[in-house]
């Protein structure tokens, strides 16, 4: 009897620490081109990183300038910021995963999504998940506590991690 044998795949996870508001996304991008330079040298097939891995976790800021709050955001990928992220897994032979903020239009309408893709070790993008529509969080526990009333608020929203408000306001009013 003939048993399978599974491929064996070595998986780096990419800690890169807190990105600032002031870093430049060059700078940022550079930080991660090293840590898939040092995975491939420790023959990683895959690095993984964090969300919102291009900036800073901006939704923990109160940003209520919609054009501020969209610099945050890719409207394509890969685009001139981050290309050569791809270019150096490419070389590389190593496969990413990666989280981002996304912008996206489609059919007029305007989305921002926390988006997460899976790249393959030739460069393209063989996976694309939109993991929940991203919104400004601090607008939306100003606005859930000007309707709410309820001072416990931001502590609880961020236990819970809703950013979506419906979901927020179900599940302060269970809790409530």
């Amino acid at each position: 009897m003939e048993v399978a044998v599974g491929r064996e795949i070595r998986v780096a996870a990419a800690q890169m620490g807190p990105n600032q508001p002031t870093d430049k996304r060059s700078v940022i991008i550079d930080r991660m081109i090293s840590l898939i330079e040092k995975g491939a040298a420790n023959k990683a097939d895959l690095i993984v990183f964090p969300e919102l891995a291009f900036t800073t976790f901006f939704p923990r800021y109160l940003i209520e300038d919609e054009a501020v709050l969209d610099e945050y955001f890719e409207t394509d990928m890969p685009n001139k910021n981050n290309e050569n992220l791809f270019r150096v897994a490419k070389d590389s032979k190593v496969g990413f995963y990666v989280g981002y903020a996304e912008l996206s239009v489609e059919r007029n309408i305007t989305r921002r999504y926390n988006t997460a893709i899976l790249v393959s070790p030739e460069g393209h993008i063989i996976n694309k998940y939109r993991k929940v529509v991203l919104k400004n969080s601090d607008l939306i526990k100003k606005k859930i506590k000007d309707e709410t009333g309820k001072k416990d608020f931001v502590i609880l929203a961020e236990f819970i991690g809703f950013l979506d408000h419906a979901k927020a306001m179900s599940k302060i009013t269970k809790t409530a």
